[in-house]
């Protein structure tokens, strides 16, 4: 983005500011594209980018977005970077999906309980692919992970604006997500399901 007053982004730093600029141009770290009225969207962060080991480029925050519109799923994570396909973690809305059951006469109280619960499984897979249609192939998740636990401000896992700590997340579940990716490809059509 253009930006005329240098000297007032980065005080007293003159060596980032150097950094931070591209002539007159302020390197923000987004990354955008134009949409058909002409306008630019913001896409996703730069340093979130993930490169497969194929090679390809995925942005993981519309996936991200795009899974989230459920309304049985409130976050997810989308990983994959040096890997040969992407994982997505999903953690559910409870408050959603646990009238769900009980309207489709599911037992579960305790959230490692529904987590486990294959209709739930079933349901929530849906969502997802549902979501990714539109996404080319190599960058829809072949395996998602549902984790139980709430992710909240105080263990960590979100921001006070309530966006997800990406890193943190992904250390948390590293063991899920290395299982993830050890799980065999027999059935490269369909995807699978893990717990966390």
């Amino acid at each position: 983005m253009p930006y005329k007053e240098k000297t007032a982004v980065l005080i007293k730093n003159e060596e980032a500011t150097r950094e931070t600029f591209d002539g007159d141009w302020f390197k923000t770290g987004d990354l955008g594209e134009w949409d058909e009225d002409g306008y630019l969207k913001i896409v996703d962060r730069k340093k979130r980018i993930l490169v497969l080991s194929t090679g390809k480029n995925v942005a993981p925050q519309p996936i991200e977005n795009a899974i989230c519109e459920s309304a049985f799923i409130e976050y997810a994570l989308v990983v994959g970077d040096k890997r040969k396909f992407v994982v997505a973690l999903i953690k559910p809305d409870y408050e959603q999906l646990i009238p769900w059951m009980e309207r489709h006469g599911i037992q579960g109280k305790f959230y490692n309980e529904i987590v486990r619960d294959e209709k739930v499984q079933h349901l929530l897979i849906s969502e997802v692919e549902q979501a990714i249609q539109q996404f080319a192939e190599y960058e829809k998740p072949k395996r998602i992970i549902i984790v139980e636990d709430e992710w909240t401000v105080e263990s960590g896992e979100i921001t006070p604006k309530l966006s997800v700590r990406y890193k943190v997340v992904e250390n948390k579940y590293r063991d899920a997500i290395e299982k993830a990716y050890d799980e065999e490809d027999k059935d490269k059509k369909n995807v699978k399901v893990f717990t966390a």
